[in-house]
């Protein structure tokens, strides 16, 4: 189905739009690399759902729409989301290191 030239316009916005909000996920998952105390503040079950609806638009986009750049971009976006969601799991899991507190308090060892 051939787009007229205000379809083309809107669809070419739609994905710089797109690809600079996916790519504006960056600044925040390096934060969380660094700064391992700001994952506390993520909530799994919000970035689950957002992650679910993200993987579902990439399916969309590649099964009935058909569209690359769309595909991309939401897959883009679906992976930053479910990188979030990761982060913010690791902030309630037990620590593997016996000498390591859930205080955050690390233990000397000899």
């Amino acid at each position: 189905m051939a787009m007229n030239s205000f379809a083309a316009l809107i669809h070419w916005c739609y994905v710089a739009g797109a690809a600079g909000v996916a790519l504006s996920y960056w600044p925040q998952l390096r934060l969380y690399w660094r700064e391992p105390a700001t994952r506390r503040g993520i909530s799994p079950v919000s970035w689950a759902a957002w992650s679910f609806g993200a993987l579902v638009t990439t399916c969309y986009a590649a099964v009935v729409v058909q569209d690359l750049p769309f595909t991309v971009v939401s897959g883009v976006n679906a992976a930053a989301s479910v990188a979030v969601l990761l982060f913010g799991l690791s902030a309630y899991r037990r620590p593997s290191r016996p000498d390591h507190l859930d205080a955050g308090v690390s233990l000397p060892t000899l």
